[in-house]
């Protein structure tokens, strides 16, 4: 099915409609409960293994056929795994994308654009630094910047109606140390957050995640609308947040043709990003190249051509938009 429908078969019968039945009936359940289904998920796999190897242990059987009976439940639970990946939120990566739903189409941008941005943006944050002080992340209302999240999505796509979960995990690091900011799981309907993310990090991430639990699947995509909806947000604190993250992408991109210059950062521009990286040191990723290789192989066999490069695609969609409004 995932191969062989057209984008609007998936999206009409299966993003539209099974996919909404089933986020309809996992967001009340999310919202009726503080325990992330991760951890109950966890207790439950962790279970089924302790059984099965007990049953193993118990079968008087020779040694060949216990091994014979473990290849098959590993083949069963393997499968199991893979078919609910798609069916509880896999096949949206076969469905029709967020920007080809706008009629949107993400070019290759000049470098001038990348220019113009990068010196508008960090004009931006220059500003807006001096006005952001200590851990702000607590007393935000999560479930309003859903929300704007929400209402963007119903404007723009489908499902705006959803009302999907993003979880703080803990232990810190638990999540930084596999080289990821975030992961949103199939299995259990919600997004996750790494509790020891950096405060300035946190709104763009959990837009991020947010933005798959709502069926978007491009990382792009999901980078485009954490920005889109975090600099019309009201509160600076979320602003500055998605402004940061999508100047960080444009000063790559300057890094590469050497134009980066630290010496027009404000003090407190460049206080915020030295506290980023000295957080990152604190949880040093465990596999990077591994990490990285992986995740780029996963994309590309679902169809998402860019692979990792997806990512830094935002500036391109931010083009692309702009043109479009006009």
């Amino acid at each position: 099915m995932f191969v062989l429908l057209p984008e609007y078969w998936i999206f009409e019968l299966y993003t539209k409609r099974v996919y909404f039945m089933f986020r309809s009936v996992i967001d009340p359940l999310s919202a009726s409960t503080s325990v992330p289904f991760l951890y109950i998920l966890i207790i439950c796999l962790v279970t089924l293994v302790l059984f099965k190897v007990y049953k193993l242990y118990r079968l008087e059987v020779f040694w060949k056929q216990r091994f014979f009976h473990a290849v098959k439940y590993l083949s069963k639970s393997l499968m199991t795994i893979v078919i609910l990946f798609y069916w509880l939120w896999g096949f949206n990566y076969g469905s029709i994308s967020f920007l080809d739903y706008n009629n949107v189409k993400a070019e290759s941008v000049a470098f001038e654009f990348v220019e113009d941005e990068y010196f508008r943006v960090l004009d931006t944050l220059n500003h807006m630094s001096v006005r952001i002080e200590g851990e702000q992340w607590n007393s935000i209302d999560q479930k309003e910047l859903g929300g704007h999240l929400a209402r963007f999505l119903d404007s723009h796509y489908v499902n705006g109606r959803l009302n999907p979960v993003v979880r703080s995990i803990k232990p810190k690091g638990l999540l930084l140390r596999f080289g990821a900011q975030g992961i949103y799981l199939p299995w259990t309907g919600e997004g996750h957050i790494d509790a020891g993310l950096h405060d300035l990090q946190k709104p763009f991430t959990y837009l991020h995640e947010l933005g798959h639990g709502f069926g978007i699947t491009n990382e792009g995509e999901c980078n485009f609308l954490a920005y889109q909806v975090g600099i019309n947000i009201d509160d600076v604190y979320v602003r500055y947040s998605a402004y940061l993250a999508y100047w960080r992408y444009l000063a790559r991109q300057m890094l590469i043709v050497g134009c980066h210059d630290v010496d027009l950062m404000s003090n407190d521009l460049r206080g915020d990003l030295q506290e980023i990286y000295d957080n990152y040191d604190k949880y040093p990723d465990f596999f990077p190249r591994f990490r990285r290789q992986s995740y780029d192989w996963y994309l590309k066999a679902q169809g998402v051509e860019e692979g990792m490069k997806s990512y830094s695609e935002i500036i391109m969609m931010n083009y692309s938009w702009q043109n479009n409004e006009k």
